[in-house]
């Protein structure tokens, strides 16, 4: 350990203590979830999220459409705040499963 705490408050000319308290605050983004994708005939989807794990939401998007990993693109929009919601990529996996049913370009909002 290097220096001495209490010889140093022991000798100060002044010393200041403070106590600080804020309210539990919500742990959500500042925005609404959402993602485009596009799913095109040729078994290609591409991704547009703000996913906080893009590698991980490409992954999970495969399993669930049946589809290799290296057929994904998943792009990453740098936005707002997530705060660790953007962890589970449940929006990126809602757009790609809709644009692959529908066999067109989705932009899902919740």
């Amino acid at each position: 350990m290097i220096g001495n705490v209490e010889g140093a408050l022991s000798t100060a000319a002044k010393v200041l203590e403070a106590e600080y308290y804020f309210p539990l605050l919500s742990h959500a983004p500042l925005e609404p979830q959402g993602s485009t994708a596009h799913y095109t005939t040729d078994g290609k989807l591409e991704i547009w999220a703000p996913s906080q794990t893009p590698q991980a939401g490409r992954a999970q998007t495969a399993q669930l459409l049946g589809l290799k990993e290296s057929d994904i693109t998943v792009h990453i929009m740098r936005t707002g705040g997530g705060f660790g919601r953007r962890l589970t990529n449940d929006y990126m996996l809602e757009a790609a499963w809709i644009s692959k049913a529908v066999n067109a370009p989705v932009k899902l909002l919740w």
